[in-house]
């Protein structure tokens, strides 16, 4: 089972980096609503 680790290791990296990316849309999403006086 010792071949498992680096993959769970490499899918938690994925997951880390997909909740950063979904973050910055938020932001940006956000930021643009500010900008056009949606918000």
């Amino acid at each position: 089972m010792n071949y498992m680790k680096p993959m769970n290791a490499f899918y938690e990296a994925g997951d880390i980096v997909a909740d950063g990316v979904i973050s910055l849309i938020d932001i940006l999403a956000l930021a643009t609503q500010i900008a056009e006086g949606t918000w």
